[in-house]
């Protein structure tokens, strides 16, 4: 397994800090799959700050080192149901993938998926969300299941997007055919070719091609 550190900047380096690889979130961006150009910049700047809070508490609350005391009261009803979701679905977190800074040693890049998580004897990868929904989520959630089964050998059953709300959580299944209401594996196969042409047509770009 290959070592892999996340800077300050949120750009992903191996061997060291000394080999910088392309990151799952700035792929789709360039590759214009995600697209934030028409948002105005502070806007933006607040919707960003905003999820980076959300994403610090509910990160720091799985891993049980949620200070209570020092936290802005106005996240407590994100914090609630974050916790609602949680005991609703009965799910058990796997507490060395809560915001792990991953590798993908095969396609060669980095990533940080939210969480995995089992459920009634499934694996389900749980990515957390403010925003309104974004089908780029489909790309970078692919991206991440393809990571980490590469790197656990172990299948992931489903991907999950959690939308966070002041006083509701709506959950978005990604594997799901939402004309059948049944799983499809061929969604997430969609979903991974995509992102892998996102990653071809970046490293040709990116190697001066």
């Amino acid at each position: 397994m290959t070592d892999i550190i996340c800077d300050e900047d949120h750009r992903y380096w191996i061997e060291n800090g000394t080999i910088e690889v392309p990151g799952v979130t700035n792929i789709i961006q360039i590759m214009g799959i995600s697209d934030f150009s028409q948002v105005p910049e502070q806007l933006l700047e607040r919707s960003i700050k905003y999820g980076r809070a959300v994403h610090d508490l509910t990160q720091y609350y799985d891993r049980q080192t949620l200070n209570l005391k020092a936290l802005d009261q106005q996240l407590l009803p994100i914090l609630g149901q974050w916790q609602k979701f949680l005991k609703d679905y009965e799910i058990k977190l796997l507490p060395g993938w809560i915001e792990k800074v991953s590798y993908c040693q095969k396609w060669r890049y980095g990533f940080t998926p939210d969480r995995l998580a089992k459920m009634n004897n499934k694996i389900i990868l749980i990515d957390i969300k403010t925003g309104a929904p974004s089908r780029a989520t489909q790309i970078q959630t692919a991206a991440y299941r393809l990571g980490i089964e590469e790197e656990t050998g172990d299948k992931i059953n489903e991907r999950w997007v959690i939308y966070l709300g002041v006083d509701k959580y709506k959950i978005d299944p990604l594997d799901i055919n939402k004309k059948t209401g049944v799983y499809d594996r061929q969604i997430y196969i969609q979903h991974k070719s995509i992102f892998l042409s996102c990653l071809n047509i970046y490293n040709y770009k990116k190697n001066g091609g």
